[in-house]
């Protein structure tokens, strides 16, 4: 994992890597990687697995992550208020942090 992180510093290669050793260590359905752009806008750097109807509910799962810094874990979003029209799911996301400060999450 650290070799294939340090190899580049491109965005999307790393969230590849993350993605790729994340479903090695826990098979969950799909794993996305939301990271903040150089603009400051939220994006989706890497996925992998991840079924488009579980894709909205991962985002805004990835973005409260980014936002409160801390990690979350649900049974079922779709029975959390802030999560409201997601499809039923358990997640788990953890944020990523650099430097002091949260540059993404990693949602599975």
């Amino acid at each position: 994992m650290i070799r294939a992180v340090n190899s580049t510093l491109d965005p999307e290669r790393v969230a590849d890597a993350l993605v790729a050793h994340a479903a090695d260590w826990l098979p969950a359905t799909g794993w996305l990687v939301l990271a903040i752009d150089d603009a400051g806008r939220m994006r989706a750097m890497g996925a992998r697995g991840l079924p488009a109807a579980l894709e909205p509910g991962a985002t805004a799962v990835g973005q409260c992550v980014i936002k409160s810094r801390e990690l979350f874990c649900a049974a079922d979003i779709s029975v959390d208020r802030r999560f409201a029209g997601a499809a039923p799911a358990a997640v788990v996301a953890f944020p990523l942090e650099c430097r002091g400060r949260t540059v993404g999450a990693l949602v599975g």
